[in-house]
């Protein structure tokens, strides 16, 4: 009885852990998505520019990310509270007219992003971050990236505190959490994009665990 609740628990566990891939198909720009789920975003203190960091909560379908936090990629889109939206985990953020191609992340929005997670070590306010993020992505070039936020990427990074974002690197650990609301007409509208962690190894272990779990559980309830 034990041994089943233990394996209970860890399948349970694992498919918390691993997105459920079926979900509603569609096309944008040229190219196919597939919807991870649905959720909303729950605010939870916002910097003055409305912000990030958001809160998501999963409604159906998608893994277990609620209290996971967020921040914006773009500007000038907003999202609402309450309102379920489609969600795909991608390497670009489809948002905010760069088109079909998307526009993936820089290392410096990678670097600020991993140092929150970890507990913001250097207690930058929410403003610095979201504004630096903002920044790095080009979404406010006009303003000059003096913050202190934006002055530690550079340098941990090894770029010259000159540089500019146009001339950053690209993310290699943090993915886009790409919002999507469909519309009447049944086309479907990019709605604000995201930063994502990608799933640790741990993670990935543990779905795959899970997975093996749940198929012995289901062999043994067909004898």
């Amino acid at each position: 009885m034990e041994t089943k609740r233990i394996l209970f628990v860890l399948a349970s566990l694992a498919i918390l852990a691993s997105p459920l891939l079926a979900g509603t198909t569609f096309s944008w720009g040229g190219q196919t998505f597939t919807s991870l789920g649905t959720l909303e975003i729950v605010r939870a203190g916002v910097s003055s520019d409305g912000g990030g960091p958001f809160m998501i909560s999963v409604v159906n379908d998608g893994p277990a990310v609620v209290g996971t936090k967020l921040w914006c990629v773009e500007v000038h889109e907003d999202v609402w509270t309450d309102t379920p939206f489609m969600y795909t985990l991608d390497w670009a953020a489809y948002a905010g007219g760069v088109g079909a191609v998307g526009d993936p992340l820089s290392d410096v929005t990678d670097y600020l992003y991993t140092e929150w997670l970890n507990g913001n070590p250097k207690g930058w306010t929410n403003d610095e971050v979201q504004r630096a993020i903002w920044y790095a992505e080009e979404e406010k070039p006009w303003i000059q990236g003096t913050w202190t936020a934006w002055n530690d990427a550079l340098v941990a990074l090894g770029y010259n505190p000159a540089t500019l974002p146009g001339d950053l690197g690209l993310s290699k650990t943090t993915l886009v959490l790409n919002l999507w609301k469909m519309n009447q007409d049944g086309s479907v509208t990019p709605v604000q994009s995201h930063t994502y962690p990608v799933p640790t190894p741990a993670a990935v272990v543990l779905a795959g665990i899970g997975t093996a779990v749940v198929g012995w559980l289901r062999r043994r309830n067909t004898i």
